[in-house]
């Protein structure tokens, strides 16, 4: 069984695994929740970089991905994509249609993911992520349209060919009903993201 430590700081909660050693650090301002979690993981940072950066393959590690396909390639370090995730109650906080609670339909987001490489000795390797519209793309019948406003990972070569990825988000309306109301659901949740995505950056080490 795993054991969750929860601390209280003056601007955010940090919620510590000791399975995995998974930091979350959480703070919410009125409507926006924003977290980091962060894991060291046996592979270099380098090739996690690489694994990472292909969004496409998220679907196999990550719940929250039902679906991301390649609409646009801008340059050799910035791609759209357009990532179709599970279903929510029409009705969860920011949906337009919450008169009809309880139908539940899929959500998509337009996102561009950038990806740079350190600058300099010492610096991260750098995954972004957020929201972009397009005209070749208008929100799709069906389907809510969702907004990421700031999303990605930084992935810091750390010692013995081991990397320290942490993951921020900053959650709006619409990405929050994916996100647990309790603070116990949401590490589990994310303990659990985290444990599929080191198990698929390990067996994809090499």
């Amino acid at each position: 069984m795993c054991l969750f430590l929860l601390f209280h700081t003056r601007t955010c909660l940090v919620y510590f695994s000791l399975c995995l050693k998974v930091h979350l650090y959480i703070l919410e301002q009125k409507s926006v929740l924003s977290f980091r979690v962060e894991a060291e993981v046996d592979v270099p940072a380098h090739r996690a970089f690489c694994l990472l950066a292909e969004l496409s393959n998220r679907t196999s590690w990550d719940m929250h991905y039902k679906k991301c396909e390649l609409i646009h390639r801008v340059d050799d370090d910035d791609f759209i994509y357009r990532v179709v995730t599970p279903s929510v109650h029409q009705g969860a906080v920011g949906s337009p249609t919450s008169s009809n609670q309880g139908e539940r339909v899929l959500q998509d987001f337009i996102l561009l993911a950038s990806k740079r490489k350190p600058c300099g000795h010492g610096d991260p390797y750098v995954i972004a992520l957020r929201s972009v519209s397009l005209a070749t793309h208008p929100p799709f019948q069906g389907y809510n349209r969702g907004e990421v406003l700031c999303a990605g990972f930084t992935i810091l070569e750390t010692n013995n060919n081991m990397s320290l990825i942490s993951y921020y988000n900053q959650a709006s309306p619409e990405v929050l009903p994916y996100i647990s109301t309790d603070i116990a659901g949401l590490s589990s949740s994310f303990y659990h993201t985290f444990c599929s995505c080191s198990q698929y950056l390990n067996k994809n080490r090499l």
